[in-house]
């Protein structure tokens, strides 16, 4: 058995007993992530959130809003008094993602679309741009986290995300174009092979970027 086997092995036990069994444990922790079992307020849902790691006064925590998994940064040093924050995240030496946030005092919400957590699963930097002022987050296994968080939210699992997020584009063989939802910044085709995925991205700043991905999360 695998060590990356195992790992699934233990995370979907742990989750089963702090997520559905009552009565036990109601978190668990694996590098530096800790994931609690919660219950929604409107609706009493069972759910998770995953609170990862540190950058200064900012903490990250990996959430979920109906179906759609969310970055959120905490902090109290963020602005009451502005109506908008400009956020820019850099995943490792991809290109940015930029967005304008609606004030919602100490709590900062980002859609993670599949274009993000694609990018997030192998990383090992967030580089997150607050209103000018910079925090950069070491990400320990961050694809533990979001399976985690998904698992226990009752969504499909990241090969389940992943392929319905890919449209057929008419007399171009094997290559997809990436449904990557609201958000988003700049567009992808994708083509899967037995070892390595090539993407080609047109960014929102007007850069072709060719990337290459082993299936074990390698990037080349």
């Amino acid at each position: 058995m695998s060590l990356n086997v195992l790992r699934i092995l233990l995370t979907s036990l742990g989750l089963c007993l702090f997520g559905i069994v009552g009565g036990a444990a109601q978190q668990t922790s694996v590098d530096r992530w800790t994931i609690r079992h919660v219950k929604s307020t409107v609706d009493g849902a069972d759910s998770c959130i995953a609170e990862g790691p540190t950058a200064g006064s900012m903490s990250l925590t990996i959430g979920t809003s109906g179906q759609q998994m969310q970055l959120l940064f905490d902090s109290k040093t963020i602005s009451s008094t502005k109506a908008t924050h400009q956020v820019t995240l850099t995943i490792d030496d991809n290109p940015p993602f930029t967005y304008q946030i609606l004030n919602n005092g100490s709590v900062l919400s980002i859609p993670l679309i599949l274009v993000i957590e694609n990018e997030l699963r192998p990383a090992k930097i967030l580089r997150a741009a607050v209103d000018g002022q910079l925090y950069e987050f070491r990400l320990p296994n961050a694809a533990y986290a979001i399976d985690s968080v998904s698992w226990c939210a009752g969504m499909p699992d990241h090969a389940a995300r992943q392929a319905q997020s890919l449209l057929t584009i008419p007399d171009a063989g094997d290559w997809k174009l990436v449904d990557k939802a609201s958000g988003a910044k700049g567009c992808i085709v994708r083509v899967q092979g037995t070892e390595v995925d090539t993407s080609i991205v047109l960014n929102n700043v007007g850069q072709v970027v060719l990337t290459r991905i082993m299936q074990l999360g390698w990037r080349m």
